[in-house]
Formats: C-alpha cells, sequence, structure tokens
C-alpha cells in the first residue's frame, strides 16, 4: 500500500486524502449498505454504488445557447459546505475557495462570456489548497 501511495502525484494524492475524509465523515451511512460478508470486489462495488448515491452531479447553471452551451456543475455531496475546488472541463484548476457557495460563484461566472471558461465543475478539495477567500478575491486577481 505504501508504494502505490508513493507513486501518486499530489492531485492524486489529495483526492485519496479527500476520499478518506469522506468515508470517515459517512462511515455509519457505508456501513449500513456494505455487505461486510462479501468479497473485496464486491465491498468496492457496494461503496461506488453508495457514493453514487450520496454525491449527485447537479447542475448550477448553463449558458444561453440552446446546443453545446458551457454548464456548471457539481460534484459535491449532499450538504457539504467545505473547501471546494473550480476546474475547468479539462481539470485545469481554476480556484480553490473556502466554501461551497462562493465555488459556485466562481463556477457560474467562469460560464459566461465574461468569464471566458467554459464548461466548470466543483469538486471537494481540502483546507490546504484554498487559494481565493471569495469571488470576489479571485475575481480581482
Amino acid at each position: 500500500m505504501q508504494n502505490l501511495i508513493l507513486g501518486l502525484n499530489n492531485s492524486e494524492r489529495d483526492s485519496l486524502i479527500t476520499l478518506k475524509h469522506w468515508l470517515e465523515d459517512n462511515a455509519e451511512k457505508i456501513q449500513k449498505v456494505l455487505p461486510m460478508d462479501k468479497h473485496p470486489m464486491e465491498l468496492v462495488q457496494a461503496l461506488s454504488k453508495a457514493m453514487s448515491n450520496m454525491c449527485k452531479v447537479s447542475l448550477l447553471a448553463e449558458g444561453s445557447l440552446a446546443f453545446g452551451s458551457p454548464t456548471a456543475e457539481s460534484y459535491l455531496p449532499e450538504g457539504y459546505n467545505g473547501p471546494c475546488a473550480v476546474e475547468d472541463i479539462n481539470g485545469n484548476l481554476i480556484a480553490t475557495l473556502p466554501n461551497r457557495l462562493e465555488a459556485e460563484k466562481v463556477a457560474r461566472y467562469c460560464i459566461t462570456p465574461d468569464g471566458g471558461y467554459g464548461s466548470t465543475v466543483v469538486k471537494v478539495a481540502t483546507a490546504s489548497q484554498v487559494n481565493y477567500n471569495s469571488f470576489e478575491s479571485w475575481l480581482m486577481r
């Protein structure tokens, strides 16, 4: 396991840490749906299903064009209000903000012609990744 972790890049390590925190925060819900007497692969499948049920993609905003409009989507778990990363559709970081509200403001602005980023996604981040305190501080960068 240690060799696997050492082979990860910073982004992959951050994602693994985020997953660890998510698992810890949702341990009670997960235990209710995981068949603990099953083969490890069945546990992985059940965990994947549980995570999908708890973390739905939601559309925050859509551009004004009828077809092919940029979208702002949230990949945050229901009720989550911690640090959030806003990325473009290629996974490039646009900003990391301290909470959902500020991150969603950035994501919505980015899909406008003035924003110029095209489609965006909002994802869970860690507090150490926060590089802007608000939409306004990001806009004035």
